[in-house]
């Protein structure tokens, strides 16, 4: 969704939780309907490797823990990381990756920005992945026919640098191959 909504961080004082609050504006079906996207990707992962929807309405706002992270770029130091810390954040990512695929979740906007990484120990613990508006959700893993998918056929969607040939020249990648090829990049 990047750009097309508003996030707040707000303390929950019923749960004694930080929540992140997205709100879309309400005159822009678009981007409501993109907000409902994101719901339901969430709600299909059950918090993990995504944050925990913890309360939604189609007209309203979408309330999801807060995650305490660094961008993945961050925690490399802008290119500067050895070989053993790239490693095992690759293989975080490609972790989440794999799960979001196993709950029928295909990303096709995975980037640094829309992945939260923490560590302890000096080593990746976890990674969060957000931002399901372009998402699309597939039967198995493999399958070539999705649902749910607000993508106008023939439209490139994504952020180009991560996104595989096919989907910036306005193919419909719609399995895996897609999240994978970012995570390559």
């Amino acid at each position: 969704m990047g750009r097309l909504h508003t996030v707040r961080r707000l303390e929950d004082p019923v749960r004694g939780l930080v929540v992140q609050k997205r709100v879309v504006d309400a005159s822009r079906e678009d981007l409501r309907l993109r907000l409902v996207h994101e719901a339901r990707a969430l709600s299909r992962c059950a918090g993990r490797p995504t944050p925990r929807l913890l309360a939604f309405h189609p007209d309203g706002p979408l309330v999801m823990e807060h995650v305490a992270g660094a961008e993945p770029d961050r925690w490399l130091g802008h290119g500067r990381a050895r070989a053993r810390d790239a490693w095992q954040l690759v293989t975080a990512v490609a972790d989440a990756v794999g799960r979001l695929h196993d709950h029928g979740i295909v990303h096709r906007d995975l980037k640094p920005a829309n992945v939260l990484l923490t560590v302890q120990h000096g080593r990746p613990d976890f990674v969060k992945v957000f931002d399901f508006g372009i998402a699309t959700f597939v039967e198995s893993a493999w399958d070539a026919t999705s649902t749910g998918d607000l993508t106008p056929s023939g439209r490139a969607m994504g952020t180009p640098y991560y996104s595989p040939p096919e989907q910036i020249r306005g193919g419909s990648v719609r399995d895996p191959r897609v999240d994978i090829y970012a995570v390559g990049v």
